[in-house]
């Protein structure tokens, strides 16, 4: 149909076509329209300027823009879905630092250490480690949602270890701090180094693949610890704690 008319009285009809002339290089043409195309004065068709379609362009325009809104709404997406993430790392370790300093005189419900001899005229009495109580205390501990049973496993060890050795090489009639024991078998001699200074701590890397992740808790130049997480049920677990001693060992050097 000629673009400009509908109208078959002046030569519009779908069945017009124009040709290419590869001689003349002039693309021609004639209405199907007989009546019209047999009046006095009429020419063909002949084509004398070629353009882009407005509607392509307009067309053309909005999908690039739909694309670009796209890119960007995904780009946001990721984004924020990268920030929730790292959200909900930050709460488990710092639930779990604030939980530990108000719970930790809390978790031994049942005594661990056994046979200490604080009556100099008792004798015999063998120093033990009630494993039975050990398990209750890990219980208690996991009650808390902060830890995995990674985690749980590594600090059963410490009291397993020291329970083997104290059967290996038993401590009679004895009072006083045990190897392996003789600190806060999580945050060592001095925890209120972390503890007590949860607030001042800046979470100064994150890296994250997949369900693990590794983070760098700063409170000070020399106080830098390390955690490693896994997500488990869409919840960030911790699986270690430990003490970041890089700047530490570069003032060594």
């Amino acid at each position: 149909m000629d673009s400009a008319t509908n109208n078959p009285t002046k030569g519009a009809s779908y069945s017009n076509r124009l040709y290419f002339d590869p001689s003349t290089g002039k693309i021609t043409g004639k209405t199907a329209i007989v009546g019209y195309r047999t009046q006095a004065g009429m020419r063909d068709y002949t084509v004398t300027q070629i353009r882009k379609s407005i509607k392509i362009n307009i067309m053309r325009t909005l999908f690039f823009s739909i694309i670009c809104l796209l890119a960007i709404n995904i780009c946001r997406g990721q984004t924020k879905q990268v920030s929730v993430e790292d959200q909900k790392i930050k709460k488990t370790i710092v639930g779990f630092l604030n939980w530990y300093k108000v719970n930790e005189n809390k978790l031994e419900k049942t005594t661990i250490i056994t046979g200490f001899n604080t009556d100099t005229n008792k004798k015999g009495m063998i120093v033990k480690i009630n494993m039975e109580a050990v398990e209750e205390y890990l219980t208690n501990f996991n009650r808390a949602g902060y830890v995995s049973k990674t985690f749980l496993n590594n600090l059963r060890q410490i009291y397993q270890n020291v329970s083997d050795t104290l059967i290996k090489h038993p401590i009679v009639d004895y009072f006083g701090p045990i190897v392996g024991l003789e600190a806060d078998p999580i945050f060592g001699f001095e925890p209120e180094e972390i503890l007590d200074h949860v607030k001042e701590g800046k979470f100064t890397k994150i890296y994250r693949i997949y369900d693990k992740a590794i983070v760098k808790f700063d409170i000070s130049k020399f106080s830098q610890y390390i955690f490693t997480l896994t997500k488990i049920s869409n919840k960030w677990l911790i699986d270690y704690y430990g003490f970041d001693g890089t700047n530490f060992d570069k003032m060594q050097k």
